[in-house]
């Protein structure tokens, strides 16, 4: 019953002050958390007053509050910015508004805190104000400047009163109100303050960033795991050199040997007891030309004897046709992520600079360094060059090897390079 009648008795408007250069200030929490202000002063001169409507409340945020249903009655007028509400007047009036965002939530309840006073361009010499709500407040607290308010107090009816003297040209009057739980609700709204740690806080939209690049994180830790246990349906139709490097990353001397012994049975090279003689056309793969220049070093025609084989030559000529059908990766997924990772620390530094939301470009960098690393740990071999590894496991056994190949391989070797 108390709220009720405060709310009757702070229906009209407060009384005109009679000392020149004071105000006499009605506010009330409505009970959707927005709050009614009605703002009766009388200047004896022109007077202006420069509210900005995004103040710091500490730790790098800001709290943004709104205006709206500016009426302003007698002599003066008022605009409003999305950065600012300013008055000025020229004489006695009276200005009503409404403000959205001064109800903070507590673990106590809602609070609310607004400056009864800030900006004005002249003093102030004296200064009273009441505050209805829907229950009677808790605590209440008043400021002005560094000191404590005159008067701060919870009357009979349930109205908590201010007031203050003398309140120097700019100076802030600021009140606290703390209200019983479940009275209001919250309405105050925290942005990052324009500074680099307010660039950098961790706000809704970074942490659903922070939430889907963890879930990414998973599922490329998953799918780095099952690519390296997973042994899919053999593929054949591959010359039989690719077999050592798809298996432990080199080739070998059986690879050299059972190359030799493809390409004879394709026509490339002839086989006359020891004498070795090279047929007509280039083979498609560039192994395999590296192989029959290596053989026929000498000369179109050679003996087995005089045939050497440079392994480390081979296994980089077979290494470049596997990635070029397809059967190992290339570096360009790390290429992808170290690029990623400077994308990200461009956007922090824009970001930062200007917007902020700054961990965004941080989210982009983690996600292009989890790129390049993991893409060092999955198997060299995709999808498709295990399953090519698998066709030639089941066609060339050592058993079926024939004698040429095992030749071929006798004459293999890895050139050692200085240390």
């Amino acid at each position: 019953m108390i709220p009720l009648v405060a709310a009757v008795l702070l229906a009209a408007a407060p009384p005109v002050p009679t000392l020149p250069q004071s105000a006499e200030i009605e506010l009330r929490v409505e009970r959707d958390g927005a709050l009614s202000v009605i703002e009766a002063v009388a200047a004896t001169e022109s007077m202006t007053r420069e509210l900005p409507l995004r103040q710091s409340v500490g730790d790098d945020r800001d709290r943004v509050l709104s205006v709206r249903d500016v009426v302003v009655e007698g002599d003066g007028h008022a605009e409003l910015t999305a950065d600012s509400f300013k008055v000025e007047l020229s004489g006695t009036a009276v200005v009503r508004y409404t403000v959205d965002g001064a109800i903070t939530a507590t673990p106590s309840g809602p609070q609310v805190s607004w400056p009864l006073a800030q900006g004005w361009s002249e003093e102030l010499k004296f200064v009273r104000a009441s505050l209805a709500a829907p229950k009677i407040p808790e605590a209440v607290r008043c400021v002005a400047g560094p000191k404590p308010c005159l008067a701060a107090q919870i009357d009979h009816v349930g109205l908590t009163r201010f007031s203050h003297r003398n309140l120097a040209p700019g100076e802030r009057m600021m009140i606290t109100v703390e209200l019983p739980p479940g009275s209001v609700p919250a309405t105050e709204r925290l942005v990052p303050s324009a500074t680099i740690g307010g660039a950098f806080l961790l706000t809704a939209p970074v942490g659903w960033a922070w939430g889907v690049l963890a879930f990414l994180l998973l599922c490329w830790a998953w799918l780095i795991v099952f690519l390296r246990q997973w042994w899919p349906r053999p593929l054949t139709g591959f010359p039989p050199g690719y077999a050592g490097t798809l298996a432990d990353g080199r080739a070998d001397a059986m690879d050299a040997g059972l190359t030799a012994a493809d390409l004879r049975d394709r026509g490339h090279l002839e086989v006359t007891g020891r004498t070795l003689t090279r047929g007509e056309g280039e083979p498609a793969r560039e192994s395999e030309r590296v192989l029959l220049e290596q053989v026929f070093a000498g000369g179109e025609q050679v003996g087995l004897d005089e045939v050497r084989i440079d392994l480390r030559e081979l296994d980089r000529a077979v290494r470049a046709d596997l990635r070029a059908d397809g059967l190992l990766r290339g570096p360009r997924l790390r290429r992808a992520g170290i690029r990623i990772v400077f994308y990200g620390l461009f956007l922090t530094a824009l970001l930062a600079l200007t917007v902020g939301y700054a961990q965004l470009g941080v989210v982009l960098s983690v996600a292009g360094a989890a790129l390049a690393l993991g893409s060092a740990a999955l198997p060299e071999r995709t999808i498709k060059g295990t399953r090519v590894l698998g066709g030639l496991a089941e066609e060339y056994r050592m058993g079926d090897v024939d004698n040429f190949a095992l030749a071929v391989a006798g004459r293999s070797h890895r050139e050692r390079t200085n240390p």
